[in-house]
């Protein structure tokens, strides 16, 4: 049999869950009405230009030496056979570890981000995405 308090008690546990939500929801409508405190105003990432003696050289040595290692790499260990293999062109099961095609998509999507910057100069990245797509 329910005693007294326990009616009590659900009775309170039912006012402060409508109390929260009812809080809860007025922060929420006034959360839209805030303005930002900082003056900042987002650009695309290709607009963006770095010229210093901090990050200009390590972005030259990405574009250089990273990206085109990165794709060598994937050639060596069979990652992009594997795709060949998909496709029908190349006899064979799938080599390596299952996530080494995803390895292929991100260094093709580093390559394709430095290939969108302004300060990028020179077709060898292109010239590595082209075939494998």
């Amino acid at each position: 049999m329910v005693n007294q308090r326990q009616i009590i008690a659900a009775i309170l546990v039912l006012v402060m869950t409508i109390g929260l939500c009812t809080t809860l929801c007025k922060a929420e409508e006034q959360k839209v009405e805030l303005r930002r405190d900082y003056n900042v105003k987002p650009v695309p990432f290709n607009e963006v230009h770095v010229n210093d003696d901090f990050w200009t050289p390590r972005l030259e040595t990405s574009r250089k030496v990273t990206i085109p290692y990165c794709f060598m790499k994937c050639e060596e260990t069979g990652r992009i056979r594997n795709f060949e293999k998909a496709a029908g062109l190349m006899e064979g099961k799938h080599e390596g570890i299952y996530f080494n095609d995803s390895d292929v998509y991100k260094v093709m999507e580093g390559a394709a981000f430095r290939m969108c910057t302004k300060s990028w100069r020179g077709p060898l990245i292109h010239c590595r995405c082209n075939p494998i797509r």
